[in-house]
């Protein structure tokens, strides 16, 4: 599987909506960017998409109301429990 780039136009809206404090930190990551807190990732592009963690279930409810939002969960590889939730969102100028 080929990992989307994104483009310069991308990067530079990513790192506009990340949040310019001390603890935060944008690096990249296999051809994208990814925005970190105290060294835990908590958001990153994906080609044209910003992903963003999820904090809790009523987020999810949130992004539903939003064009071009959706929410993607991911299992443990071994006992198939969420461990975690992500949301995106396509950029368009």
């Amino acid at each position: 599987m080929q990992i989307p780039k994104p483009t310069d136009e991308v990067k530079d809206f990513f790192r506009s909506v990340v949040p310019n404090i001390p603890t935060v930190e944008v690096k990249p990551m296999f051809g994208n960017l990814g925005a970190f807190v105290n060294g835990n990732m908590f958001a990153g592009l994906f080609g044209s998409a910003i992903g963003v963690r999820l904090i809790d279930p009523s987020s999810e409810e949130t992004l539903r109301g939003i064009a071009g939002a959706g929410t993607v969960r991911a299992t443990g590889s071994t006992d198939g429990r969420i461990h975690s939730a992500s949301a995106y969102l396509e950029f368009r100028p």
